[in-house]
């Protein structure tokens, strides 16, 4: 929430900025595709936020970041099949092993685990 709350002061400056210098063609010169296209983002973004920050509170920390760091591999397919992007070898190869070890850090616990964590 703190996050989301600086990210919106900092963008309503920035548009209190434009507006003071009388900068008025940034506002015409974007298209509303544009403009939806950037709303869209920071909606996703800021529900990406509560839900990491959400998972943290419910789980354990560790597991959640460990989740959380797919992004890196899912930004990729993301772009590929909505915005048509293209993906090479190299890229294909990062997102298999992102994924591999996201998935061996997620089965590899240390035994004992969930007795520790119910104990506290």
């Amino acid at each position: 929430m703190v996050m989301f709350v600086g990210l919106t002061a900092g963008e309503l400056l920035l548009h209190f900025i434009f507006l003071f210098h009388n900068n008025l063609d940034y506002y015409t010169t974007i298209s509303f595709n544009i403009i939806g296209k950037f709303l869209l983002a920071g909606v996703i973004g800021a529900s990406a936020i509560i839900c990491i920050t959400t998972a943290m509170s419910l789980t354990e920390v560790a597991s959640a970041i460990t989740i959380n760091s797919t992004q890196t591999a899912l930004a990729p397919l993301i772009a590929f099949f909505i915005l048509g992007e293209s993906m090479n070898k190299m890229i294909s190869l990062g997102i298999l092993l992102i994924m591999m070890g996201v998935m061996i850090v997620q089965l590899k616990k240390p035994k004992g685990h969930n007795e520790i964590s119910k104990e506290a």
